[in-house]
């Protein structure tokens, strides 16, 4: 992903950072993670819990509903695994295309073996 991309303000708050800064430094210093349906950028952190966001963009799927599903999917996913995650790191998804025809299954096995390489 390109160090230039903005985020919008409202990203900040939905992604469960403190502020836009923090995703800035994010993108700017995090490791890459490039996977079929996904790119992780991660990053220790300083904080006592690890903080996790994901962003699933409106050219990828116009309906709502979809992208719903998936951010259900995965903060169900973080969820169940937030204490992996040792020490505490920042999470960033950026979910592409090709998630839209994956089945759970595939999107957790995903995100799991990304888990691995990351920590």
């Amino acid at each position: 992903m390109d160090q230039s991309v903005s985020l919008p303000v409202r990203a900040t708050r939905l992604l469960g950072f403190n502020n836009q800064r923090d995703v800035r430094a994010l993108l700017k210093h995090g490791k890459r993670i490039e996977r079929e349906l996904f790119r992780c950028v991660v990053r220790r952190t300083a904080n006592s819990a690890s903080r996790f966001g994901f962003v699933i963009p409106r050219s990828i799927e116009k309906r709502s509903t979809k992208r719903n599903r998936i951010r259900r999917m995965a903060r169900e996913w973080f969820r169940a695994r937030q204490t992996q995650f040792q020490p505490p790191v920042d999470l960033l998804i950026i979910f592409k295309k090709s998630v839209l025809g994956a089945p759970k299954k595939i999107i957790y096995e995903e995100l799991t073996y990304s888990l691995r390489h990351m920590v």
